[in-house]
């Protein structure tokens, strides 16, 4: 059993795409994506919803709207979305390597106010841990099921 009920859901009222998409974990206090949203104005919330559909349709920035942390030295999995000074941070995944190896996810975890030139460290910890949690990766697997799917001939064999 789990130590805290932690959810996945896909981000709803976004397109998706079959190559790219973005969900929410909640369950616990620090995963406050939900409360982050209630924050912004309506044309912030638009302005958010822009910059997502945007890394769905496959844009990679500009890095004054959302951009990865790849070579961060804590957390270079992680994954923001800027909305003037709010920033939603998540991580991003593959959830179906062995049945979509292509499928590119972000998580978000969490929601801050950006309060300086540098994201808070213990902010990086944090999405460091949600993206190793048994618990995200239970909650991911209970949307993405990663089987690899029976054909007429049998099984499909993956090469090693």
């Amino acid at each position: 059993m789990s130590q805290f009920s932690v959810k996945f859901r896909m981000f709803g009222q976004i397109r998706q795409s079959a190559n790219r998409q973005i969900g929410i974990l909640t369950g616990m206090d620090e995963l406050n994506i939900a409360d982050g949203i209630t924050e912004l104005s309506e044309n912030q919330k638009r302005e958010l919803k822009v910059q997502l559909e945007r890394w769905v349709d496959g844009h990679n920035g500009p890095k004054s709207h959302f951009h990865n942390f790849e070579g961060d030295s804590i957390a270079p999995m992680a994954f923001v979305f800027k909305v003037y000074k709010h920033r939603f941070y998540g991580y991003k995944t593959n959830p179906l390597p062995r049945t979509l190896p292509a499928l590119q996810l972000i998580v978000l975890c969490t929601y801050a106010i950006k309060k300086g030139e540098d994201t808070d460290p213990q902010v990086k910890k944090f999405i460091k841990q949600m993206a190793e949690s048994l618990d995200s990766a239970s909650a991911l697997a209970e949307v993405f099921d990663d089987t690899p799917r029976q054909t007429k001939k049998g099984p499909i064999q993956w090469k090693q």
